[in-house]
């Protein structure tokens, strides 16, 4: 062998005693470690490092934060003190009878509070009880000054000349069932025939108006309509019932009652609480109204009659409306 070939020799010989002297890598042991070592997915090491945070990281209190909102009507400063009051006693009772339930408070400390709690309670009662009759009393006053002003514009008259067949409203007899114009030379009459064949006469609107009631005038007013409904009335005082009857109860705005208003001066103004009727005359003109409805009247005629002031046999509830109606259709 030739020198170069031992050299040869001895090199191979020192590099596979330096590959022996590593580790051999074989793939036995590659599969021995891969068998060994445990496979770890993502989703796995995510749980593992929230567990560890969790563990690591200190309780934290939770608390919860309750937005009640409640609508009040406004109240008195005193009243809300009070309720304010008794809510601070319910709440100490609360907090006294849990504690008894506790063992921290006897029975003579528990019967105090429901005493005190039973105490502010009847006090608020009280209070409140005051407050109602304060205002009341002060509602009172008010009614008082306004029937006081509405009294202002009225004038007591007793009627001494009644009509001597007036119906005493008292003994009040059966329905109208028929009614009649009767004349006695240049006078006219209204006849009213009732349901037991009695009757009655008067002179005028104004002495029938004093002798029958509502329902009679609504009666009369049904009668009226169903005798002429749409024709011509060409008797006088036939005409006369049925447009002041007309005017009554179906007043039409465009009618020359309203317009020959303007200019009018107010002679008498008169009220009929046995039927609910007003009376107002002018110079040349006359209207008769029911108590609770309203007209075409001017702001002019009425404080006029205002003026005038309104005739009643006494002072009673339909007094103080109907005026208070007039007062308030006169400011519009």
């Amino acid at each position: 062998m030739s020198d170069t070939g031992v050299l040869e020799e001895q090199e191979k010989g020192v590099a596979e005693k330096e590959v022996s002297a590593v580790d051999p890598v074989t793939t036995a042991n590659v599969k021995a470690t891969t068998s060994n070592v445990p496979t770890t997915t993502i989703d796995e090491l995510t749980l593992a490092q929230t567990l560890t945070e969790i563990k690591a990281a200190k309780p934290k209190a939770v608390t919860f934060a309750a937005t009640i909102t409640t609508t009040t009507r406004p109240k008195a400063r005193g009243v809300v003190v009070q309720e304010q009051t008794m809510m601070e006693a319910d709440f100490e009772l609360a907090q006294r009878l849990q504690a008894e339930e506790q063992g921290e408070i006897t029975i003579e400390e528990r019967s105090r509070l429901f005493e005190s709690s039973k105490r502010v309670g009847d006090e608020l009662e009280s209070d409140m009880s005051k407050k109602q009759k304060i205002d009341e009393h002060v509602e009172v006053e008010k009614d008082d000054q306004e029937e006081a002003e509405m009294k202002m514009h009225i004038e007591i008259v007793k009627d001494d000349e009644v009509e001597l067949d007036v119906i005493p409203l008292a003994t009040k007899p059966l329905v109208i069932v028929e009614y009649k114009i009767d004349k006695d030379g240049k006078m006219g009459y209204f006849k009213l025939i009732r349901a037991n064949g009695s009757l009655k006469r008067y002179s005028s609107m104004i002495k029938m108006l004093q002798g029958i009631d509502r329902e009679d005038l609504e009666t009369l007013w049904k009668l009226v309509k169903a005798k002429h409904k749409n024709t011509r009335l060409e008797e006088d005082y036939e005409r006369v019932l049925w447009g002041d009857l007309k005017v009554m109860f179906e007043p039409d705005i465009k009618s020359e009652v309203w317009r020959n208003q303007q200019g009018y001066k107010v002679t008498v103004w008169k009220l009929f609480d046995n039927c609910r009727v007003h009376f107002v005359r002018f110079r040349n003109l006359h209207i008769f109204m029911l108590v609770e409805k309203r007209y075409p009247l001017t702001p002019i005629t009425i404080s006029n009659m205002l003026n005038k002031k309104l005739q009643a046999d006494h002072w009673n509830e339909m007094c103080y409306q109907l005026l208070k109606l007039m007062t308030k259709q006169e400011k519009g």
